[in-house]
């Protein structure tokens, strides 16, 4: 995925873990020094790591071809993968707090997010699907992203992240109901 479906991403993960985390113990506060979330956080950052890497090989593909990287202070280019642990953050203590005002809201922005998730990739699916610098895919020489080694570091970062929902779902396992 890009920058632009990663980031709403890890606030739907956010608020996905953290609805179940609630759900099982009923629990809202001091949310961010409890074990779920600190083994959520810590699990995920490889999974931000490897997405970074992944940002230094095609950082063009990775902005969706809307900004240059090259005009982009590299500070801030760091800083954009500092945005993913933020944005899990968000959405682990937003999912109680929407519950307590709504039962069911949580799933609501989570279906939220899925449809942007989805709208962004169906609308961008030429900016989605190929992978070349900014000038090429300006100048229509871009190539599909199967016939990029991208694909196989994106594989990479899949089995990272069934890894890491393997984990946290034995995680879950382990909480005492509330």
């Amino acid at each position: 995925m890009t920058v632009a479906m990663d980031l709403p991403f890890n606030v739907m993960s956010g608020l996905r873990y953290s609805l179940k985390v609630y759900e099982r113990t009923g629990k809202c506060d001091g949310l961010l020094s409890t074990r779920p979330y600190v083994t959520a956080l810590l699990s995920g950052l490889p999974i931000t790591g490897a997405v970074a890497w992944i940002y230094t090989k095609t950082p063009d593909w990775m902005l969706s071809y809307y900004a240059d990287h090259r005009r982009i202070p590299r500070a801030m280019q760091a800083l954009l993968f500092c945005c993913y642990p933020v944005m899990f953050t968000f959405g682990f203590v937003t999912a109680p707090q929407l519950e307590q005002v709504r039962e069911g809201l949580t799933k609501r922005v989570i279906a939220a997010i899925m449809a942007y998730e989805a709208l962004f990739a169906l609308l961008g699916w030429r900016r989605f699907t190929h992978i070349c610098t900014l000038e090429e895919f300006e100048c229509g020489r871009s190539r599909l992203s199967v016939r990029h080694p991208n694909h196989l570091r994106w594989a990479l970062v899949g089995l990272m992240m069934a890894a890491q929902h393997v984990f946290l779902e034995r995680e879950l396992d382990r909480l005492k109901p509330g």
